[in-house]
């Protein structure tokens, strides 16, 4: 299966937070 890396999830997210301007 496909699974992205946890690493690269945390990265996403991170950047979802900084986009967010959380």
């Amino acid at each position: 299966p496909a699974m992205p890396n946890l690493n690269e999830i945390l990265e996403f997210m991170k950047y979802n937070k900084l986009s967010k301007g959380d």
